[in-house]
């Protein structure tokens, strides 16, 4: 049944030499690369090893995948700017269409189908999301603790909380939970003016809330500015669905100082 057949696109994948055709088939579990001349099998990809398929300005898809090599996952912020963040060495193909409508329905499909592939990794293999709650979405981040260092982390929601959750030896792949907070107990979220290129954002936790093993605020930088409005946008979204009010929003105006 994991292997059942969903979704094929012909797209022309753009290596840094030459052009390459390349059919593109998902299943519920993997996305394949197949040649569309003779039907070899070129390459197979786990969908929890892919983080993000959109379309992108070219009128084609962009591929970002979670394939890189061990990176330092507590690095001082003094070296921040110098390529250090969770998502430095994510590897990302960028493929062309002829056609508009394929881009969009593979994009619908493929995302439709990674959200049931990690939906499957927090809740039943990985035990991090236990039930009745329901995975929604998740971010790679980084974290900075209390002693300035950067931190890989998976930002993980659920329809009632939000997890933090721990990488191992691959340095990006979700391992444990650290510590997890319901929904309700955010008082808001920030979006923090930092250095160009570097989007931070600080959630606010209530210190007053019950069974709360962090407390104070949490300051995460993202890998776009795309991805911080996502995330904003996400804790937005369920914050409101589990409490009908809407979370406080702010942005600061000076440069925030860690």
């Amino acid at each position: 049944a994991d292997e059942t057949y969903v979704y094929h696109c012909l797209f022309t994948m753009l290596n840094k030499k030459k052009r390459e055709k390349r059919t593109l088939l998902l299943t519920r579990k993997f996305l394949y690369h197949f040649s569309p001349y003779d039907n070899a099998l070129l390459s197979k990809i786990d969908l929890r090893d892919i983080y993000r398929i959109e379309k992108n300005v070219a009128g084609g898809i962009t591929i970002t995948l979670l394939k890189f090599s061990f990176m330092n996952r507590k690095i001082n912020l003094e070296n921040w700017g110098r390529g250090d963040s969770a998502t430095t060495c994510i590897h990302k193909s960028e493929l062309l269409s002829e056609s508009q409508a394929d881009c969009f329905d593979f994009t619908l499909v493929s995302n439709r189908l990674l959200v049931d592939r990690w939906q499957c990794l927090f809740e039943e293999e990985l035990n991090i999301i236990p039930a009745p709650e329901i995975y929604k979405r998740s971010f790679l981040a980084t974290k900075v603790n209390h002693h300035h260092k950067l931190q890989t982390r998976w930002i993980v929601f659920s329809d009632r909380r939000m997890y933090n959750v721990d990488v191992g030896k691959k340095g990006i792949d979700p391992r444990v939970a650290k510590w997890s907070v319901e929904l309700q107990y955010l008082l808001s979220i920030s979006i923090l003016t930092m250095d160009e290129d570097v989007y931070g954002i600080s959630i606010q936790i209530d210190p007053t809330a019950l069974h709360v093993k962090v407390k104070g605020v949490t300051v995460l930088i993202m890998n776009s500015n795309e991805e911080r409005n996502a995330i904003v946008q996400t804790v937005k979204r369920l914050y409101y669905n589990c409490t009908n009010k809407e979370l406080n929003e702010f942005e600061t105006k000076e440069k925030f100082e860690f």
